[in-house]
């Protein structure tokens, strides 16, 4: 999806779309602004901006964004929705107000304007996913089967959780951070789950850990 947009924002064939962000300097590809518009453009990233970020035409920014939300129309259905619920709460309560899966509040007191409208369609999503990672590093580390004085979890990072651990136990921890992050969560009545993806870090030839060489692995989630 983020080399597909890409090649339409900067006229390249899609075959031509590198497959990583950064090249062997360190410079960011095509790729990585398709990635960055990609993850923005749900988030009501408008045409203009859209224009400025990436350096394009603001005609050819225009264009893609009618055609992101011709192929994707729950977007703006969903921005309609949160918007109309923070609306009603206002003319019942005074002030805005919304909830992520989890109960957490937001407040507007302000007037909904469109920078208002930004906060609105990020905070449920975000929020709800910030709150998920927090709850499951305290269940991991909280876990009768955790190996304290070999592993901590040390950083969340958007939508990921970061262990060190002494590869004696690298499988177990993988295993127990899997099936806590994968612990069912209620979204609309529904009870669901986020898959969790598992990957370990390995050096490169200059022995230095980066994000760009994790590599996945498949872990058994079920207790031993």
């Amino acid at each position: 999806m983020h080399r597909a947009l890409a090649s339409r924002m900067f006229d390249v064939p899609y075959e031509d779309v590198p497959k990583y962000d950064e090249d062997e300097n360190g410079e960011k590809t095509i790729r990585y602004y398709g990635k960055r518009s990609r993850h923005g453009l749900p988030y009501r990233m408008m045409p203009k901006t859209f224009s400025e970020r990436n350096k394009i035409p603001l005609s050819k920014a225009q264009i893609i964004y009618q055609w992101i939300h011709k192929e994707y129309p729950e977007i703006k259905q969903w921005w309609n929705r949160l918007t109309r619920e923070v609306k009603l709460s206002k003319e019942e309560k005074g002030y805005g107000i919304l909830y992520n899966v989890f109960g957490r509040r937001l407040c507007f007191l302000e007037a909904i304007t469109e920078n208002t409208l930004e906060s609105i369609v990020a905070f449920r999503p975000q929020s709800s996913i910030g709150d998920m990672l927090q709850r499951a590093w305290y269940l991991c580390h909280e876990d009768k089967e955790w190996p304290h004085e070999q592993a901590k979890i040390l950083i969340n990072v958007h939508d990921s959780l970061t262990a060190l651990a002494h590869h004696s136990v690298s499988d177990l921890v993988l295993r127990i951070m899997v099936r806590h992050a994968e612990s069912p969560i209620v979204v609309n009545g529904q009870s669901l789950i986020i898959p969790a993806e598992a990957k370990v870090s390995y050096p490169d030839e200059h022995r230095i850990h980066r994000w760009s060489n994790l590599k996945g692995v498949n872990v058994n989630t079920v207790s031993s």
